[in-house]
């Protein structure tokens, strides 16, 4: 049996949670506007989940990929928060840090984004806990 089987879930969750960043995050009114994607945040995200991608489908040791996918996770999360503060700014609506305004201009999928990564956090971190119990 193969030595990875344990992560099959993990690769599927993470593999949505890269999907996730294709769905429109924020808009204040599609019609005016338009929406604006996850991907446009893509240079913000590019290392820590490229780091993630290696932790889930590499063959790192067990302590390297922890260590790593945990630091990546964190990133990750403090950048879903920094993004809903400071999309208007960078798609030019307004200047400077508006974590109330992003907030109401976030849509649900933003939401389910975020769900989708905490949810990859939590089985990451429940898949080493197994593995390392054994």
């Amino acid at each position: 049996m193969n030595k990875f089987h344990f992560l099959k879930p993990l690769k599927l969750i993470y593999i949505l949670t890269v999907v996730c960043f294709l769905l429109p995050w924020f808009s204040f009114f599609p019609e005016v506007m338009g929406y604006r994607f996850g991907y446009i945040f893509l240079p913000w995200f590019a290392i820590p989940m490229s780091i993630l991608g290696i932790c889930t489908f590499g063959r790192l040791n067990r302590k390297r990929r922890l260590v790593l996918g945990e630091l990546s996770i964190i990133t990750n999360l403090i950048l879903l928060v920094v993004a809903v503060g400071k999309w208007m700014e960078i798609c030019n609506i307004s200047s400077g840090w508006d974590l109330a305004r992003g907030v109401s201009g976030a849509l649900p999928t933003y939401w389910i984004t975020v769900a989708v990564f905490i949810i990859y956090a939590v089985v990451f971190r429940c898949t080493f806990l197994k593995k390392n119990n054994k």
